[in-house]
């Protein structure tokens, strides 16, 4: 539902990917507030200025970046498109578990992997196949 929402009423205010990523997690941290306050805060110890660093880099570098990253792929190719990023998350993660963790892989991983990747191109409304019409010979 955002990525549409975004391409009809985000898009056309030109704004730079920077300010539209920027307002996008704000407003989530904005929305997820009540039940930090609610709740009180969820440290069982005192946080170490290492923790700290570390969820500012993931919010700046992971979420940040990647709306960004978001944002800009809207605007230049459609929600269509942007969406099917999300949908091959879980394929690239599994390769990663694979390569980098020595995870084992089941006969039903890649038959989803290659599902998931033909509904993703499938959904760009392009032809598997295109066919060529002969010319008729001249002569």
């Amino acid at each position: 539902m955002g990525g549409p929402y975004i391409r009809k009423y985000v898009t056309p205010l030109e704004l730079p990917a920077t300010s539209a990523a920027t307002v996008q997690v704000f407003t989530s941290a904005l929305t997820l507030l009540p039940f930090y306050v609610f709740t009180g805060p969820l440290f069982v110890a005192a946080p170490r200025l290492e923790t700290v660093g570390a969820l500012l880099l993931l919010g700046v570098l992971g979420s940040g970046v990647a709306y960004w990253l978001f944002h800009q792929i809207v605007a230049e190719a459609g929600s269509t498109f942007a969406m099917t990023v999300t949908y091959t998350n879980p394929v690239i993660a599994t390769v990663w578990g694979i390569l980098l963790l020595g995870e084992p892989l089941h006969w039903y991983e890649p038959v989803g992997g290659i599902l998931v990747l033909l509904g993703a191109f499938l959904s760009q409304g392009k032809p598997l196949f295109r066919v060529r019409k002969r010319q008729p010979d001249v002569g």
